[in-house]
């Protein structure tokens, strides 16, 4: 399951890293943001942000700019950005309208500018703007470690969970594969319905016909429905 956040490339100057703990979360973040379940927000067309990532890295000792540089070029390769357009060629106005535009689950800011894009999110939870010093006990890292290895089918879920589910699933999404098991047990095996009971055999199937209704009408939210795809991979007697 993924999740967003917007990095201020601010948050990557030499200064800071100067305070060694600094440095290690920074760089734990990138990591983790950028080889597990992560996604990066970064302007489309002339991509100022990806170039002000790289120029801070520069910035550093060999060690921290190699190691920075290197995810920062498997993030490219892999997608891990997602591209918004901007209207604008300054930093801080580009990472404005990104955050107004996409909604981040979190801002990773530099001190210097915390307060600022606190201020942007006035109507959001404070816990979502952080410095990298504030990342490891996080609220959002709480949720990113939770989303990378929890998995429960659909169909045990609470509504509201679900939906909140499918709502982060879709939103950066242009091509969903769901399989039958995520949904629920819908096997027409007679003899299983026997052992369990005809009631409770038909409550799982209507159980697992009206997951099916909900995830395809989640279709609609997803980023790019023309050119995007949806599939649902199940087995032949589930279908019939």
């Amino acid at each position: 399951m993924l999740v967003s956040a917007l990095v201020d490339p601010a948050a990557f100057d030499e200064s800071h890293f100067r305070d060694r703990h600094y440095g290690s979360w920074a760089k734990q973040f990138f990591k983790e943001m950028t080889t597990e379940n992560g996604l990066l927000l970064a302007d489309r067309n002339a991509k100022h942000l990806i170039r002000g990532l790289r120029n801070r890295f520069h910035t550093l000792n060999e060690k921290d700019r190699q190691y920075l540089l290197l995810y920062l070029t498997e993030a490219i390769k892999q997608k891990r950005f997602l591209f918004g357009d901007c209207s604008d060629a300054d930093m801080m106005n580009i990472c404005c309208e990104l955050i107004r535009h996409y909604n981040p689950d979190a801002v990773i800011a530099s001190p210097e500018n915390i307060n600022r894009f606190r201020s942007l999110r006035d109507n959001a939870d404070p816990a979502t703007v952080l410095s990298f010093h504030e990342y490891q006990d996080s609220s959002f890292q709480e949720a990113r470690c939770r989303y990378l290895h929890k998995h429960q089918d659909l169909a045990k879920m609470e509504d509201q969970e679900r939906e909140n589910i499918f709502l982060r699933v879709t939103q950066f999404s242009s091509y969903l594969r769901i399989y039958d098991k995520q949904i629920g047990n819908s096997s027409t095996s007679k003899d299983k319905g026997k052992r369990e009971g005809i009631e409770q055999y038909k409550k799982r199937l209507v159980g697992f016909q009206k997951g099916i209704k909900f995830v395809l009408n989640q279709w609609p939210h997803c980023r790019d429905k023309k050119k995007g795809r949806f599939e649902i991979f199940t087995s032949a007697r589930h279908i019939e």
